[in-house]
C-alpha cells in the first residue's frame, strides 16, 4: 500500500536527520493515520501509538514488534471497543489499551487531555522526557 511506504520513508528520513537520535523514534497515528501506521510500524521503532484506530479497517495479520499504546473512546463511532480490545490482546504483552469512557472518535472538548495520556508511555519507552 502506498501510504505505508510513505510512512516508512518519513521515518527513514527522520532517522537521517542530524538532530534526531535514530535510536529513539516512535510512530503515532490518529484515525486513518493510525490504520496506516499500524501496518507500517517496524520492530526498529522504540514505541508506537494509535489514537482512535478504526476497527472497520482490515487489521488481520498485523504484528507490532515494539511497545504499543492504543487510545480510544469507549463510544468511538468507528472503533468497536470490544473488537479493539481483542485486537490489542492479540498483539501480546507489549501492547496496551486505554479506553476512555464516554468519548467518541473526534475527541471534541478533551483533545487537550491526550498529551497527558501518551506522555508517560513515551517517557517510559523513549527514555527521556516526552515533549508532546
Amino acid at each position: 500500500m502506498g501510504e505505508q511506504d510513505d510512512v516508512r520513508a518519513a521515518v527513514a528520513y527522520l532517522r537521517g536527520l542530524e538532530e534526531v537520535n535514530a535510536e529513539r523514534v516512535a510512530l503515532v497515528g490518529y484515525s486513518f493515520g493510525a490504520a496506516v501506521a499500524v501496518r507500517a510500524a517496524g520492530a526498529d521503532l522504540r514505541a508506537f501509538i494509535a489514537v482512535s484506530l478504526p476497527t472497520m479497517m482490515p487489521l488481520a495479520g498485523v504484528q507490532i514488534g515494539c511497545p504499543a499504546l492504543f487510545v480510544s473512546g469507549a463510544e468511538d463511532e468507528y472503533s468497536d471497543a470490544d473488537d479493539l480490545a481483542e485486537f490489542v490482546r492479540g498483539l501480546g504483552p507489549q501492547a496496551e489499551l486505554k479506553l476512555l469512557p464516554g468519548l467518541g472518535h473526534f475527541w471534541f472538548g478533551v483533545e487537550h487531555d491526550l498529551p497527558g495520556i501518551v506522555a508517560p508511555f513515551l517517557k517510559a519507552h523513549l527514555g527521556a522526557p516526552a515533549n508532546v
